[in-house]
């Protein structure tokens, strides 16, 4: 498992079909990147790290992390939310944005690239590749609410779309009514 923490990236074994209760020691991969957010390669050897200047791959075994897609400095709202590794290592697919409704979907090359926003626009966030490759899902936000009172959730009105990496047009897989912003997880598969 990976995570980040202390502006760090940490992985730690999980328990086995040998040993349920055993679980490993973390072991920290990186100094300082500000890490917020990762993504394992299909192939188990790189993750790829959510940074406040964009993306970047660390090895499995730790490292200097190689950034692959930059964020211009000039950019408002440089947060990175999730990431997620085509099935072939080749591609990321990532949202960036402030609220979830303002964020936008991107796909990139491992190795670098001019990023492609998914259509759409706004309001797309949490992409998640097919099994294949060839799609993926994604949450578009269509309305964004907080209702009066002080320190209410805000709430959301969504739908979980399709779209061809490729950047054909989407469909709707799923509608989303009144969904609280601090319950959205994190689509894992298309």
């Amino acid at each position: 498992m990976a995570f980040t923490d202390q502006g760090a990236v940490w992985v730690v074994p999980i328990a086995s079909s040998a040993d349920a209760n055993a679980m490993g020691i973390p072991v920290k991969l990186t100094g300082a990147v500000e890490a917020r957010g990762v993504g394992w390669s299909p192939d188990g050897r790189s993750i790829a790290v959510n940074t406040p200047t964009g993306i970047s791959m660390v090895a499995r075994s730790g490292g200097t992390p190689r950034e692959v897609i930059g964020v211009p400095s000039r950019t408002n709202d440089r947060r990175m939310r999730t990431i997620s590794v085509s099935p072939d290592g080749t591609r990321l697919a990532y949202s960036r944005g402030g609220f979830l409704a303002e964020s936008r979907v991107y796909v990139a090359g491992t190795v670098g690239g001019t990023p492609t926003e998914l259509p759409g626009g706004a309001g797309n966030s949490m992409p998640a590749f097919s099994p294949d490759g060839k799609r993926l899902a994604y949450v578009h936000i269509s309305k964004w609410e907080r209702p009066p009172g002080r320190g209410s959730m805000p709430m959301m009105e969504g739908e979980i779309r399709m779209a061809s990496t490729d950047g054909g047009t989407p469909v709707t897989a799923s509608k989303l009514p009144g969904w609280p912003e601090d319950r959205c997880g994190r689509l894992t598969g298309a």
